[in-house]
């Protein structure tokens, strides 16, 4: 059984247990938020190539982020 990979607040890291092949122990599960940028930067692509120009990447980056809060928030409901 690993550690939890969060850092407190003096940066140290949490001595928390994970359990199976987590990486945050529960209090700090929500902290693994990387989805969401790379939701919102691969829909900011998507979008310019559905709408090419600077407004389609930023209504398909707004909707990426969007969908990666969604996901976050749903996998936190589990």
């Amino acid at each position: 059984m690993g550690r939890c990979k969060a850092r407190t607040k003096d940066g140290t890291q949490c001595r928390n247990p994970v359990s199976g092949e987590a990486s945050y122990c529960h209090i700090h599960k929500n902290q693994d938020n990387s989805a969401v940028p790379a939701l919102a930067i691969g829909g900011a692509i998507l979008g310019n190539i559905i709408a090419p120009g600077i407004g389609g990447a930023i209504v398909g980056g707004i909707i990426g982020g969007l969908l990666g809060a969604k996901s976050r928030k749903d996998s936190d409901n589990e």
